[in-house]
């Protein structure tokens, strides 16, 4: 294998011009743009590097003067070069490792899938455009996540709400804020930004993390050489929230409420709420279970289905009450977007009169409140999911059950989603045989 090399596309350019990674290998020749752009007399041809103050002593001696910026930007091109060149090396060397005869249009691919989202980067000279196209190449798919996949339209909804909240803070400082303007100061300035408008902890600590993932990328891909997010004081705010379960008496009531007289959606929110309950999963997989998912297996009954978020396929027994509920709607669920459910359980769950008062805590404006709320209140979507953990777990169902059941991958995480008080963790283990045997007299 012969080593990459780069190849100016006009090297007597008096402007800018693209360079090129050229290879031949079994008598082929793989020619591919990086998508960099330089001036032609700062090139070096025999070193295959940019020119830059530190590279190259014998800048005195050029006609041309390089400019500081010049040759800050010229550190970035061979930063990204060298990253073009070692996944070049380490393509190739992987593709023999795997018996795979490398040709140009199989290396192409494979270089497309690391550096495809890089191509626009030409086009980035800030911290607001690299947002503006990071959001775009997500959006498109061009983008992928650590894991090659693409991001969900949750996450993407995340970071158009962080833009959204930053070009706000811009407009009420009055000035653009760019990547080395991200330091200590500008942090303590965006949580003040957010208190005034009372947002809550977790809310806060929601648009830090989208602000510090989009740095890291920017920095990752050679756009500056900013670490002040990683600073200790720059931390992602988070509390823990209150947090509620319905016990199986308040399903059942839920689930035997007559709504004959209420409105569809209504009728329909119960309904895919309660879907959630009985089979303990996240709203974007319970409320889309259809025919395709109900399987027989060994005569028993299951719904099969796959997490959008975590790719995990899971298999749920399926309780009677959960059947009849399928069956209603001829195994098709209907459509409700999340936030209508959101607003109609609680006023379902206000008529099955599932009010007992919780005190509740929260953070806004930086204050710690505290207050009493009805328990319906606090119904939403992922109660279903928690609610579902939580009642299989009291009803004595093996957690690695649950586990499998919920898709939950640690033991750690699932017991961060149960809700069991002191007390009924008391009840459920005073059952087990421990504490109802007698010990054997010694002689």
């Amino acid at each position: 294998m012969n080593e990459a090399k780069f190849l100016l596309k006009e090297p007597n350019s008096k402007s800018k011009t693209l360079i090129y990674l050229v290879a031949r290998f079994n008598n082929k020749r793989l020619k591919y743009s990086t998508g960099e752009k330089i001036n032609p007399i700062t090139w070096d041809q025999n070193e295959q590097l940019a020119i830059t103050k530190k590279t190259h002593e014998q800048l005195k001696k050029l006609m041309y003067s390089l400019s500081k910026n010049e040759s800050n930007e010229n550190n970035l091109i061979n930063d990204q070069l060298l990253k073009y060149r070692n996944t070049f090396t380490s393509i190739f060397k992987n593709l023999i490792y795997n018996n795979i005869n490398p040709t140009p249009e199989i290396i192409k691919e494979e270089l497309d899938k690391e550096f495809k989202s890089f191509k626009t980067k030409s086009s980035i000279h800030n911290l607001n455009s690299f947002i503006e196209q990071f959001i775009k190449d997500i959006e498109t798919g061009i983008r992928l996540t650590d894991k090659k996949s693409r991001y969900k339209v949750g996450s993407i909804k995340n970071f158009k709400g962080f833009q959204t909240q930053f070009n706000l803070f811009q407009e009420e400082k009055k000035r653009k804020y760019d990547f080395s303007d991200i330091t200590i100061d500008f942090y303590d300035e965006f949580i003040n930004f957010f208190n005034r408008k009372n947002y809550s902890p977790n809310t806060i600590g929601r648009h830090i993390k989208n602000l510090k993932t989009i740095i890291r990328i920017s920095r990752d891909e050679n756009l500056h050489q900013n670490f002040e997010i990683e600073r200790k004081k720059f931390k992602t705010l988070r509390i823990d929230t209150e947090q509620i379960y319905l016990t199986e008496k308040e399903i059942e009531t839920l689930y035997r409420l007559d709504l004959t007289n209420e409105d569809k959606e209504k009728n329909i929110a119960r309904d895919i709420f309660l879907v959630g309950c009985y089979t303990a999963q996240r709203f974007s997989d319970y409320s889309r279970i259809n025919k395709k998912h109900i399987k027989e297996i060994r005569g028993t009954k299951v719904i099969e289905l796959k997490q959008q978020k975590t790719g995990e396929t899971v298999i749920i027994p399926i309780k009677p009450e959960l059947e009849t509920i399928l069956k209603k709607y001829d195994f098709e669920l209907p459509k409700i977007r999340e936030q209508k459910l959101n607003k109609a359980i609680k006023l379902v769950a206000a008529k099955a009169k599932i009010s007992t008062n919780i005190n509740i805590h929260e953070m806004k404006g930086g204050l710690i409140l505290e207050k009493t709320v009805p328990k319906h209140d606090l119904i939403k979507t992922h109660t279903a999911r928690r609610s579902g953990a939580t009642n299989m777990y009291l009803a004595g169902i093996p957690t690695l059950d649950i586990m499998k059941i919920g898709g939950w991958k640690t033991e750690r995480q699932f017991l961060k989603y149960i809700r069991v008080s002191k007390e009924e963790t008391a009840i459920k283990v005073s059952k087990h045989k421990y504490f109802s045997t007698h010990l054997r007299k010694v002689n």
